[in-house]
């Protein structure tokens, strides 16, 4: 199903066909849009951003209770960015900055009580290959904001 609202094309998830190097297509071309999931309904329970064929922007899932269950930012077909995760009854469980799918810190809430936090060191084996991934991509033009 597709629809245009405010110059905004929407289609349903399930038409999406995947593309060459795991991008999104619509009707054979790269798809620009938002992709959702809906209950029978009509509740939005799932929401991604697309640009040429790309996750670029924010992607949002909620419980069938309508309790938000995770928001994350894609920037040119990577995780990056704020993420944040809720338990079904609303409380926070994760929050965490990434930049190119790498995770650079985070802060776990635990059902038990517990906390747990990681911040991304020199030390760490993913931060080599952080660096590598950061090299590459600048060639290509891309920078952090």
């Amino acid at each position: 199903m597709f629809y245009l609202v405010s110059n905004m094309q929407y289609v349903d998830a399930d038409d999406l066909e995947p593309g060459e190097n795991g991008g999104y297509y619509y009707s054979g071309k790269p798809f620009t849009g938002i992709a959702r999931d809906l209950l029978e309904n009509g509740m939005v329970i799932f929401e991604m951003t697309i640009s040429d064929g790309k996750l670029n922007g924010p992607s949002t899932s909620w419980y069938a209770n309508g309790n938000l269950e995770w928001q994350k930012m894609f920037r040119c077909g990577y995780p990056e960015g704020s993420w944040s995760e809720y338990y079904e009854d609303g409380k926070l469980k994760i929050e965490a900055t990434l930049e190119l799918g790498f995770v650079l810190e985070s802060t776990e809430w635990h059902p038990d009580g517990n906390i747990s936090t990681y911040k991304m060191s020199k030390q760490d084996p993913e931060f080599k290959s952080l660096e590598l991934m950061r090299a590459i991509k600048w060639k290509c033009g891309w920078r952090p904001d």
